[in-house]
């Protein structure tokens, strides 16, 4: 059983491990950055002699030979024996050591080849920080991280978030690699570099431009929409609304016609990214895969793993490292079920939202529950928390409901009716005022559905006299592996819950039955599990979150899909800053900007009725003077954007104009004889002209210089006024 009062805390433990020093948080130089700076690059092998074959330290890596491979440009690291790792001796690399207080991040860029053995492909990683400057294999290993080795032919990111951990521990002076747990002599890994920096971005980045020189492409594409590590606003924006798709899972399970083409919920305009699931492999659309429609197509020659159906029980690889990660926009709509609010039916809840009041929620059922198969429950990269984590994170950041109390009371494999006793003991002595109750997925699985509403009802009944305003969600369950087990038990569960719902006040159904069908419309049991049976993984995770949220959320308050990024629209830049036109011709503006769909609008009123605008509604305008006018004037334009949430920005540039004043030659401010004399010369073509001289004769706008322009000059001269 777990019982754990939560606090709003949560560490996202990334995957990996390095050492060295602290970046700084300004932008990054990757291809300069030094040791000093927090980057070792194993680019030769006198880098290699530094930081691992000190002599006096030899003792301190086992079964393995290690040297600088010149093809792979990396650190290559062979087994020869058992229990296989090296020491990476930063102390003696960098002359100093490192206190814990001030790490927080650790990358290794690495390359573990499919070649390898199938040993080596289903095991564990394990990095060891040492307090001592000698270690032996014995000696003084601080505490230690675990990951999971990705099988590649392409360079990976392993990193992870160790600031908690080596908080108050003291001074390291360098760290073991245990790079393979289980593995075959013969097995081998190369590492480019290990990277540690104070502040996640900037390790990010360096990281990212090393796999970039080995595989010719980013793991870490440029992009508002990038979501590598959990978010709250993107992992609980509802999927039913907006027009971005994050993460969206697909499992490359072969379907049962042997093909590779899967199903997206909508039809992208723009395929953003495709990670794999521990988001360390980015993949390349036309390479790797292809979009058509709604449909994604994995491609024989490209670098995405391909799973047969004889492999759907595969673990691990399969449901945690190898499914895809899709990212994209879409135009069309979500055309199935979406949530119902029920918020009118919660009314204590609602006020307990709106006004930030105390209260106690609680959270009871199975090992769905207790977080079954999320990425956290496993250990695996990104970490993301339970779907009823994600209820109360996005309680707390995006509704400032913060004054509430949280317990999850769950036990794995158990029943409604074989946790009524729970429910009296433990689950009501946290006074609460709000139960979510997930139960259903055990009990249709054994056959057990027989006593299932009865036991909510009993439940309901203890919740309600104990607290007469306690209010209660029924989570139905969602759909276990249709290969074996029935669609009838789970639809018994949910039809329990619809009318309880119905039954009693203040009660609710939130509906998981009713979306995962409607999703199977789109989605694979494949790329929904956690395990191939029962559990959800991290995408239907964050269904089960959004569902509830849409059943609890005050209409009044709204929620709301989330825009590609938390900023405020800016206009970085217009360029030029001020332009000139010298009596005909034009002149652009462009501005830079960031934000989510944008819209754009140019003040132009101060323009005078001479100049042409065009693109006043884009990010380029254009201001033109097709015919010369006898003044000059300066104007500013005003760019006004706004974002899809209505934030607005807005930046100015001027334009300078020079008129010309026609039969002005000499451009002196008075028409005379001078002039006369000018417009003589060039209609006899005795002198070259300048273009102010062109235009300055050119008086009837034919665009030559005769004696006609010549005649209104005269008359200009004498009468004072054109003709």
């Amino acid at each position: 059983m777990k019982l754990v009062p939560r606090i709003f805390s949560f560490i996202l433990v990334i995957t990996m491990i390095v050492s060295t020093m602290a970046f700084s948080t300004a932008s990054v130089d990757t291809q300069n950055y030094t040791p000093d700076d927090g980057l070792i690059v194993f680019n030769s092998q006198d880098v290699v002699d530094k930081f691992i074959r000190k002599s006096n330290y030899s003792s301190a890596s086992h079964g393995v030979s290690y040297s600088y491979d010149e093809t792979e440009n990396a650190l290559r690291v062979e087994v020869t024996g058992s229990d296989p790792y090296i020491y990476i001796n930063c102390y003696d690399g960098i002359s100093k050591k490192f206190n814990g207080d001030n790490i927080s991040y650790f990358y290794s860029v690495y390359k573990a080849p499919r070649s390898n053995s199938s040993t080596s492909k289903n095991t564990q990683s394990k990095v060891y920080l040492c307090t001592v400057q000698s270690p032996t294999p014995s000696e003084q290993w601080l505490c230690h991280w675990s990951y999971n080795p990705i099988s590649a032919d392409q360079y990976v990111i392993a990193r992870m978030d160790v600031g908690s951990r080596l908080s108050g521990k003291g001074y390291f002076y360098g760290f073991r690699y245990d790079f393979f747990q289980d593995a075959q002599v013969g097995d081998v890994i190369y590492i480019d570099s290990i990277i540690i920096n104070t502040s996640r971005i900037p390790g990010v980045d360096v990281a990212g431009a090393r796999t970039a020189l080995h595989n010719g492409y980013p793991v870490d594409p440029s992009s508002v929409y990038l979501c590598r590590e959990y978010d709250v606003d993107k992992y609980t924006s509802p999927f039913w609304k907006g027009d971005v798709v994050y993460n969206e899972a697909v499992c490359p399970i072969a379907n049962s016609d042997g093909s590779y083409t899967y199903k997206l919920m909508y039809e992208p305009d723009e395929i953003i990214y495709v990670y794999d699931g521990t988001f360390s492999r980015y993949f390349e659309e036309g390479k790797d895969f292809t979009v058509s429609g709604n449909k994604i197509t994995i491609l024989n020659s490209g670098k995405i793993d391909r799973f047969s159906l004889d492999q759907a029980y595969s673990g691990d690889k399969l449901y945690f490292e190898s499914y895809l990660n899709v990212t994209y926009t879409h135009s069309d709509t979500w055309d199935y079920v979406v949530p119902e609010n029920k918020s009118e039916s919660l009314p204590n809840t609602s006020a307990a939202i709106m006004n930030n009041e105390s209260f106690n929620v609680v959270f009871f059922g199975d090992s769905l529950a207790g977080g079954a198969n999320s990425s956290s429950y496993r250990g695996y990269y990104p970490n993301a928390p339970y779907w009823w984590e994600q209820i109360e994170d996005c309680l707390r950041e995006n509704y400032n409901f913060t004054n509430l109390n949280v317990y999850d009371v769950s036990e794995g494999g158990s029943t409604a009716s074989g946790m009524i006793n729970t429910f009296r003991n433990t689950v009501l002595s946290y006074n609460p005022d709000l139960i979510f109750i997930e139960f259903g997925v055990n009990d249709a699985q054994n056959g057990e559905t027989d006593g299932y509403k009865d036991a909510l009802r009993t439940m309901i009944y203890a919740a309600k006299g104990k607290n007469e305003n306690c209010e209660i969600v029924l989570v139905s369950p969602f759909y276990s592996n249709t290969e074996v087990y029935s669609d009838s038990g789970f639809e018994v569960c949910q039809t329990a819950c619809l009318e309880l719902e119905a039954q009693y006040d203040n009660v609710v159904c939130a509906d998981i039955t009713a979306m995962h069908k409607s999703l199977r419309a789109v989605k694979r049991h494949y790329d929904i599990t956690g395990d191939n049976v029962c559990h959800p993984n991290d995408y239907f995770s964050r269904v089960y979150a959004q569902v509830c949220l849409a059943t609890i959320i005050p209409e009044e308050l709204g929620y709301d899909s989330y825009p590609p990024a938390d900023i405020v629209p800016e206009i970085t830049e217009i360029s030029p800053e001020n332009a000139s036109i010298e009596y005909t011709g034009s002149a652009t503006f462009t501005a830079t900007a960031t934000g989510y769909d944008l819209s754009y609008s140019w003040d132009v009123s101060n323009l005078p009725e001479c100049v042409t605008v065009t693109g006043a509604d884009s990010d380029t305008l254009t201001i033109s003077v097709d015919k010369a006018v006898e003044y000059s004037f300066t104007s500013e334009i005003k760019l006004t954007i706004t974002d899809k949430k209505g934030n607005t920005a807005e930046k100015s540039a001027i334009v300078y104009y020079t008129g010309v004043v026609m039969g002005d030659l000499s451009n002196d401010s008075t028409i005379n004889s001078v002039d006369l004399f000018q417009m003589r010369l060039i209609i006899k073509q005795i002198k070259s002209t300048t273009p102010y001289e062109n235009i300055a004769a050119d008086i009837n706008g034919d665009g030559k210089v005769t004696s006609v322009d010549m005649f209104d000059l005269k008359y200009r001269i004498l009468k004072g006024t054109w003709r």
